[in-house]
């Protein structure tokens, strides 16, 4: 996890990404120790701190900004196989990392999830 005010797009055609908050990145690893092929996207993802939850950017903005290879856009991961990416939310320069949580689940119906206390 990382915090920042402004994410570099590292091409000088494309604007950087900046906000009034800050931005907190999650560069996540999924594994995927199934039989089938999972579909992600970054609204599988959350992160809650101070009774608010905030949901991953979609702005075009941060997204001309990251790279393709950070996207977790629909992607399918095999059998085996792990993906690496990042998921980008926009919070209140107030909010501390170190009490937040990440929240996964499972397909847009989330019948499986996960919290991770990002606390220390």
């Amino acid at each position: 996890m990382e915090e920042t005010s402004e994410i570099d797009s590292g091409n000088e055609f494309i604007e950087n990404a900046t906000t009034d908050g800050k931005y907190v990145i999650a560069d996540v690893t999924i594994q995927n120790d199934k039989d089938e092929s999972l579909t992600i996207d970054s609204s599988y993802f959350s992160i809650s701190a101070g009774g608010a939850q905030y949901d991953p950017i979609t702005d075009g903005e941060v997204l001309m900004a990251m790279s393709e290879e950070d996207d977790f856009f629909l992607e399918q991961i095999n059998p085996g196989l792990s993906k690496r990416g990042k998921v980008v939310f926009e919070v209140p320069k107030d909010v501390e990392l170190a009490s937040t949580t990440l929240h996964a689940q499972t397909g847009f119906f989330g019948t499986e999830s996960i919290e991770i206390n990002l606390e220390n």
